[in-house]
């Protein structure tokens, strides 16, 4: 097991307090730029372990009734639709998801501005989008010779023309979806405001790293040189500091760089200036949070490796990183690593030698290094995570935990329909949509546009696996006979429960919005409200007292079989409308797949249903012959003027789909298949 090298409480409990006195110093109000990310903050969990991911966010909540948040983005990056890395989303649509998470935790977002600021019919329709999110828009624009004209900036003409940001709070957190977004000069403009309205406020910045109070080439100060070496990012001794105080302190270069600049607008602005050097800007307080040093270099070193092989990837990718490369490569050597020291790395090399294949490896924290091989079937990632599986859970290495039966029609729909050239199973896709659709235990995958849109034509898979549910029940009451009724609460409730209710919650949302009889704005904020009305505890009620009925009809008939594969057909026909019809707004889950959805997942969709429809029939043939082809048919028939009613209902009365239509679908086509062959379980016995 790892060692703990970072105490998260006592961090949890001195920066709210510095933070709390920086506030006091300055009278009762602080601009605080927030630098680094609230969320997810992986880094600094991986360099400083006991560090939580979401420790800055915990922080603020103690602070939560003094703050509010202003989000500042550049328009620029607005305009150039920039996207963030390592989410792979534009910033516009980061800022929306950040205010949404800020709320969700209690947080007050009361503003965003946008900086350097022009006109456009783009920023426009930005604006309307925050304002509808209830959130007041400013406009800070572009300065003639800033920063070095510090007497124009500092005037009218200057900060002054700039949108004053009304703050009701001592706390003002200026954040921004990625670097460059124009905090401090958020800040900065501010002040200038606040000092011609008489109100005293101050600024400070929060930034884990570099951590001031460590030595220069501390692991975890390399560590993060090494996250920014594409930025081209150097910690430094603080000259200003050790000048004013005579201590050796750390902070990074263009802090440095700019605080003369800074210190002048200060003095422009109040006539002095409260700081003497960038590390008295900050407030972090992670270096007094150390309680293992040998753990958090140990970590720390750990973290360069990483990103060097990181940087080798990309450039293998065909990535232009030859300077950052340069760059890790004088860190491994400050550090005294090479890259060797990575021990899953050797152990994919090993393995890549002995097999001629391309590998990889993964350390248990145990230390235990399992590896995998790319072969026809699975690429090398896939394979050690299954090997991991094995072995965490004592399976024989023998043993195959995915049939290749399972797995070649999926190689057959990525490369046949959905225009892939790789045929190999790669973990993000069928994790995704089990971890979307069913209530499957499977790791976190990091949601991109090429995994999302291969997730939605991954959803009959749940619908195998809930088919396959419903037949091994069926099996299991020929050894253990139950009742007709038992049987049928049973089948009713197996795929709600193996969706976790997620397509139970749309069909409940869609008909409280359908029998609401209203126009159709108010129905589509129906679907959203997260309470039930009465249509919807009637409609739940009536949906599952007839599937109950259908399926204790369909106990003692061959037409069982072909009823297990409604699951398949519903989610076949959610893919086909998921991928072709129009979204009636943007805020729905569903229009995160439509709007990445490409053509060929919409060909992929119809042909997914087509072969729906082939296998329930051909399972009604198998069944009962020609009176189970029969039947089948007709049920299959069912679902088709279904699906075009449902096509007309939604454009009507919505404009388009939703996430919650798509579930609704998914359970009246189930519904209509499962009564279609109740009834011609009459005739064919």
């Amino acid at each position: 097991m790892k060692k703990v090298g970072f105490d998260n409480q006592k961090y949890l409990e001195m920066q709210s307090g510095r933070i709390r006195e920086r506030i006091a110093e300055f009278g009762g109000k602080l601009y605080l730029e927030f630098g680094g990310k609230l969320f997810d903050d992986y880094h600094a969990s991986r360099v400083l372990p006991g560090f939580q991911p979401d420790s800055k966010l915990q922080m603020l909540l103690q602070l939560k009734d003094q703050a509010e948040i202003v989000i500042v983005v550049s328009a620029q990056d607005i305009e150039k639709d920039k996207v963030r890395g390592d989410l792979g989303i534009t910033y516009d649509i980061d800022t929306l998801r950040l205010i949404e998470a800020f709320r969700s935790k209690g947080l007050t977002v009361s503003s965003a501005v946008l900086t350097k600021y022009a006109p456009s019919p783009k920023l426009d329709a930005f604006e309307a989008r925050l304002q509808a999110a209830g959130v007041a828009v400013y406009h800070h624009y572009l300065i003639d010779g800033y920063p070095a004209s510090i007497s124009k900036i500092v005037s009218d003409a200057g900060y002054g023309k700039n949108d004053y940001i009304e703050t009701r709070r001592s706390l003002v957190i200026i954040t921004a979806p990625g670097p460059g977004s124009g905090k401090m000069a958020t800040c900065l403009s501010q002040l200038y405001h606040e000092n011609r309205r008489g109100i005293k406020a101050g600024y400070a910045k929060f930034e884990t790293f570099p951590i001031w109070n460590i030595p220069l080439n501390h692991p975890v100060n390399l560590a993060y040189e090494a996250a920014t070496a594409d930025l081209g990012d150097v910690n430094m001794i603080d000259p200003w500091h050790l000048e004013a105080y005579g201590q050796t302190t750390v902070n990074y270069n263009r802090d440095v760089e700019i605080f003369p600049v800074l210190k002048a607008t200060f003095e422009k602005i109040y006539g002095t200036c409260p700081y003497q050097s960038p590390t008295d800007m900050g407030v972090n307080m992670a270096g007094n949070c150390i309680v293992d040093d040998d753990a958090v270099c140990t970590a720390a070193k750990e973290e360069i490796l990483r990103r060097y092989f990181t940087a080798c990837c990309n450039a293998l990718r065909g990535k232009e990183c030859s300077d950052e490369i340069y760059k890790l490569e004088l860190l491994l050597g400050q550090a005294g690593l090479n890259t060797d020291d990575r021990a899953c790395a050797a152990a994919a090399t090993r393995t890549a030698a002995n097999t001629g294949t391309p590998c990889a490896a993964i350390e248990l924290e145990n230390g235990d290094l399992i590896t995998g091989k790319t072969t026809e079937l699975l690429g090398c990632a896939s394979a050690m995570l299954l090997n991991a599986l094995k072995h965490l859970g004592g399976i024989p290495d023998e043993t195959l935990l995915i049939s290749p039966q399972v797995i070649r029609p999926i190689q057959a729909l990525k490369t046949r329909h959905l225009g892939s050239h790789n045929p190999r199973l790669h973990t993000d896709e069928v994790l995704i949509a089990l971890s979307m659709y069913s209530i499957l235990p499977v790791p976190r995958v990091e949601w991109k546009e090429d995994n999302m849109r291969w997730s939605l034509a991954c959803l009959p898979v749940v619908g195998l696996l809930g088919g396959g549910l419903l037949a091994g029940w069926a099996v299991l009451t020929w050894t253990f006979p139950v009742s007709p009724i038992f049987f049928g609460a049973v089948a009713a409730l197996l795929p709600i429960i193996l969706s976790g209710g997620f397509h139970m919650d749309g069909f409940l949302d869609a008909t409280d919005a359908i029998f609401s009889r209203r126009d159709r704005d108010r129905k589509l904020e129906i679907m959203k409200d997260p309470h039930c009305g009465p249509f919807a505890v009637l409609s739940c009620a009536a949906l599952l007292l007839l599937e109950l009925g259908a399926w204790s009809q369909l106990v003692a008939s061959p037409l069982l079989w072909p009823a297990c594969t409604a699951c398949v057909l519903s989610r076949c026909a959610a893919v086909a409308a998921g991928s072709r019809l129009p979204y009636a707004k943007s805020s729905t889950l569903g229009v995160l797949f439509a709007g990445r959805a490409a053509k060929a997942v919409s060909i992929a969709g119809v042909a997914e249903y087509a072969l729906g429809i082939l296998l329930l029939i051909g399972m009604g043939w198998f069944a009962a012959s020609l009176p189970g082809l029969l039947a089948s048919a007709a049920a299959a028939m069912g679902a088709v003027l279904l699906c075009l009613w449902h096509k007309r209902m939604v454009l009507k009365q919505f404009g388009g789909l939703t996430g919650d239509l798509l579930g609704y679908l998914i359970q009246i086509l189930e519904l209509t298949v499962l009564l279609i062959l109740a009834f011609g379980s009459i005739w064919v016995r």
